[in-house]
This record gives C-alpha cells, structure tokens and sequence, in this order.
C-alpha cells in the first residue's frame, strides 16, 4: 500500500504513478474519496467545507489546462484545481486537487491527485 505523507492514499485509488527525489515523493492518482481522505491526512477538519480557504487554496490552473511534474508520468492534473498543505513533525505535505468545472462545491469524480511529501 502507498501512503503519501504517513497516510494510506484511497482505498479506490487507480492509474496510480509516482516519483522520488532529492528527499521527496510525488504520487499522481484518481479517487472518487477525496474528502475521506483530506480529512484522514489531517488537511482538513472534519465539519470544515472542502474549500475553506483557511485550510486551502485555489491553484493556478485554468480550466481544462494541464500539469504534471516533470518526472511523473501518466496523465496530466486539468484545472480548475485546489491546493491543501500541512506542515508538521514528519514533513510536508501538499495535495492537488481537480475541482469539478461545473460544480464549484465538489470536486471531480473521480478526481486526479498529485500528493507532495516529504520522505526523509
């Protein structure tokens, strides 16, 4: 089982790809559990909404505009997306999010992830 930053990334995960290096991981998946899994890595409160921008923020992807790191392959993150980051004593960790085009109160299903972490 993958885990990003010290948590079990969704059970549903799939087209799963990672990358390592210079101390940190990146791992690009689709999941249809995000908000089960934001709230299980500790970025986001139970009972806080999925874009609180006090615990997020909105990332700079137009809509349908494509990113991948360089170095991960598979298929690209599409805007619009969201951004959650937490600090702490095991590192960094920021997850990428699409939100849904249509809806701006939820996010694709399923969504593409791209969680950043620390694995030092």
């Amino acid at each position: 089982m993958i885990s990003a930053g010290g948590v079990p990334i969704p059970a549903d995960a799939a087209d799963v790809h990672y990358v390592t290096k210079n101390g940190s991981a990146q791992v690009s998946f689709l999941s249809k559990q995000m908000p089960d899994y934001l709230h299980r890595a500790g970025l986001l409160p139970e009972g806080a909404s999925l874009f609180d921008k006090k615990y997020s923020s909105a990332y700079g992807l137009a809509q349908d505009d494509g990113e991948l790191p360089e170095g991960l392959c598979g298929p690209a993150l599409k805007g619009p997306a969201w951004s959650y980051y937490r600090t702490g004593p095991g590192g960094g960790v920021d997850i990428l999010v699409e939100r849904s085009p249509f809806g701006f109160d939820t996010f694709r299903a399923p969504a593409r992830v791209i969680a950043t972490f620390d694995i030092r």
